[in-house]
């Protein structure tokens, strides 16, 4: 039998399955810690690379170097071909996602005493949504990085699958109709999957898949763009050379509020250019601020804090974004009701995914016995009202929201290399 493992490479955060005396369980990858997010830091200073926490530590300590985070999201998309500069040389960001799979890799091998030589990585169902060239050449993509980093036989699931296998080895004892959604950093996916199912070929289990790029990244940038960036400049107008009056380019806050984007922003050029806007705004205050933030390159701690606010919103009705590291005292208050709105459009555009995918699936959304959700995303209670509004008679079941997918995949990896 092959070695092998599960690897949930996530947008957000990442897990690794494996097969052990105990049973299928979750590698340990940082520290005790099952989950590590998927983050990856270059120390300027000695040229190293820290990952996880420790890479999200460093660069919040405000150790000269770079971070990257969110880079999944590049997959599917035209920067796939292209890369950025760290530790003075240009790197592809197939090398950057290589590393990442590589300490994955390390970490699970130490804790299986042996070497893995097989994998199920997990994906989405769409690389990309409207691009099925795209979406073909991101998978073969994510073969040859895996393949690069020492795998010699790799296989693909898709996530909410893979969350369905985890579900039905730990909670299933009977043939359930089950919805699964499975909503993280980058994407969200669902599944209508016949569990419990004593089928020899469990392809005709799946009745439907159905994915879209919208996950926890996008609803940090509305609360971001809509609630945090008005008081960075983002409603300032400039005098044009004619003078006329002009808008900053909302490129600028939109990139600040994306984190595989905010990078694009620490260039000399962009710099010059919002010096420039702020000798004539009408919110020099404002665009100040931004400037702050691209002048000591802390967008990815700015929506840190606004990832954690918005965690802290899922279960509170208010709280307050500390913004002290640009301007003392600075802070501003954030509703529940607000940030709520603000993902409005995205939380209507899976609410209308889940219905599309019943109707894929030729099942009545009374006959669905479970909603099954995981991803860290799933936390939001406003988000799981949506989707569970149309199947009232559906068990509402909350899987391990980051681990789920990993475990999943190692059950299927046990399926295929055995």
């Amino acid at each position: 039998m092959k070695n092998f493992c599960g690897l949930d490479f996530g947008t957000s955060n990442s897990t690794v399955g494996l097969k052990t005396k105990n049973g299928f369980e979750l590698a340990k990858l940082e520290g005790d810690n099952p989950i590590i997010p998927s983050a990856i830091f270059f120390d300027r200073t000695d040229q190293s690379k820290l990952f996880g926490k420790q890479a999200v530590e460093k660069y919040i300590e405000g150790v000269e170097g770079r971070l990257m985070r969110s880079i999944k999201s590049i997959l599917g998309t035209d920067l796939m071909d292209e890369g950025t500069f760290i530790q003075n040389k240009m790197v592809p960001f197939k090398d950057i996602i290589g590393y990442l799979v590589a300490h994955l890799k390390l970490q699970s091998e130490k804790q299986l005493g042996q070497s893995i030589d097989s994998v199920v990585m997990g994906r989405p169902v769409h690389f990309n949504d409207y691009d099925s060239d795209k979406d073909r050449q991101a998978e073969d993509i994510l073969r040859g990085i895996a393949t690069k980093q020492g795998f010699k036989h790799v296989e693909f699931q898709f996530e909410p699958i893979a969350a369905a296998l985890a579900y039905e080895q730990k909670s299933v004892n009977k043939e359930t109709l089950a919805f699964i959604a499975d909503i993280g950093g980058g994407t969200s996916d669902f599944s209508v999957v016949l569990l419990g199912a004593n089928h020899v070929d469990r392809k005709q289990d799946i009745l439907a898949n159905a994915g879209v790029h919208i996950g926890g990244t996008d609803f940090d940038r509305q609360i971001s763009v809509k609630e945090v960036m008005p008081s960075f400049g983002t409603k300032t107008e400039v005098t044009t050379m004619s003078g006329a009056r002009a808008g900053v380019p909302k490129s600028f806050f939109n990139d600040m509020a994306t984190w595989h984007r905010i990078n694009s922003l620490y260039s000399d050029k962009i710099k010059e250019s919002i010096a420039g806007y702020i000798k004539r705004s009408t919110d020099e205050v404002g665009l100040e601020r931004f400037q702050t933030l691209v002048e000591f390159e802390l967008g990815h701690l700015l929506n840190t804090r606004i990832e954690e606010q918005k965690q802290i919103l899922s279960s509170q009705t208010a709280s307050v974004l500390n913004l002290d590291f640009v301007e003392k005292g600075f802070c501003l208050p954030l509703a529940q009701e607000r940030s709520n709105q603000a993902i409005q459009g995205e939380l209507t555009k899976l609410s209308d995914i889940s219905s599309e995918i019943l109707a894929q699936a030729g099942v009545a959304a009374g006959d669905i016995d479970v909603v099954f959700f995981t991803g860290g995303s799933t936390k939001i209670p406003i988000l799981r009202d949506h989707i569970t509004q149309n199947m009232p008679n559906a068990q509402v079941v909350e899987g391990d929201a980051f681990g789920s997918v990993g475990y999943g995949l190692a059950v299927d990896a046990e399926n295929r290399f055995r």
